[in-house]
């Protein structure tokens, strides 16, 4: 037999970016949140949440089995598209040599998008998998889809991303991530103590982060040093303002690659405000100011935001994976 392919597709109002965001980018963190019933919570096992990373999904009482892992084989926010593979906890792979998962979202003509959820099942030799069983998903991943969509239409403010150009030279971008865990957790682990805790997340890109001036608190200079194979060498950062009772904290961009002849400095506000159901809203304000008047690039932008929510996502998954860690 060969391959039995599902494809589960829904077509909304809602603008692709944002439908990508919340249905992939930060779908471990939603998807429990909108179907507790069938999704319990997400864990990264192995990874930064790239290709390679290996997940663990708890799922709920309604779920029908109790957990699956999952490695994430590709990830392109620009094509909006991810695909990963089952390898432990289905049931299905008792008959299937593989299971490989597309998720993917397209932009239509009239400002909305297209979001789709595709299985492959890849049937072992000599054994027989009627398209009934690889369809078995398929009710669920609809479910999912039309779940992120309703919560988007409800919430219209959810995983927007706002520009706004203050004066010729200075660009501000604004953006919000909510998280499950506590404002003074993430304040904790991400500002307080992330000499000690970033190291050892990210051991295979931060090779040290130490402060070389200062005791941490206004007016103190951190240098980040990153490993080879990493795009930059070394970061260096000034702390402008932190504040541990409101959870907040700004820093200034002092070197590093995304300094440039066009780019003259960039300043970073980071506020842990309180979410539902106790957990967090993680805003971020970036403020470039630039040698013209034309605002950075999509690609400058992109390197220093998927940068800083690749380090909130791994210390979420930490703490949630410790919940006594930074109480």
């Amino acid at each position: 037999m060969g391959l039995i392919t599902s494809e589960t597709e829904i077509t909304t109002a809602i603008p692709a970016a944002r439908l990508f965001k919340a249905f992939v980018t930060d779908g471990d963190t939603l998807i429990p949140k909108i179907a507790p019933q069938a999704f319990k919570s997400f864990g990264i096992l192995e990874g930064d949440g790239g290709p390679g990373t290996i997940k663990q999904i708890q799922m709920g009482e309604g779920a029908g089995l109790q957990f699956v892992k999952h490695k994430i084989e590709s990830l392109d926010k620009e094509s909006m598209s991810m695909s990963y593979t089952v390898i432990e906890g289905d049931p299905m792979l008792a008959k299937a040599e593989a299971i490989a998962v597309e998720l993917k979202v397209e932009a239509a003509a009239d400002g909305g998008s297209k979001g789709e959820h595709i299985t492959t099942v890849t049937p072992k030799p000599g054994v027989e998998v009627k398209a009934e069983e690889a369809m078995a998903g398929k009710g669920m991943a609809m479910a999912v889809l039309n779940a992120v969509d309703a919560y988007l239409v409800a919430n219209p403010q959810a995983y927007a991303y706002k520009k706004e150009i203050i004066t010729m030279g200075v660009h501000v971008y604004t953006e919000e991530n909510p998280s499950p865990v506590a404002p003074s957790r993430l304040f904790k682990a991400l500002i307080g103590d992330s000499e000690t805790l970033m190291p050892k997340l990210l051991p295979q890109v931060i090779k040290s982060l130490a402060l070389v001036e200062g005791d941490g608190g206004v007016g103190s200079i951190r240098l980040i040093a990153f490993h080879e194979g990493v795009p930059s060498k070394s970061v260096k950062t000034r702390v402008d303002a932190t504040d541990a009772e409101k959870f907040t904290h700004k820093y200034t961009l002092l070197e590093g690659d995304l300094l440039n002849e066009k780019i003259e400095s960039i300043s970073y506000e980071m506020e842990f405000a309180p979410g539902p159901d106790g957990g967090t809203i993680g805003k971020i304000k970036a403020t470039y100011v630039t040698k013209g008047e034309g605002p950075p690039t999509e690609e400058e932008r992109k390197k220093g935001k998927e940068t800083s929510l690749a380090m909130f996502k791994v210390v979420e998954g930490y703490l949630q994976q410790n919940p006594d860690a930074y109480v």
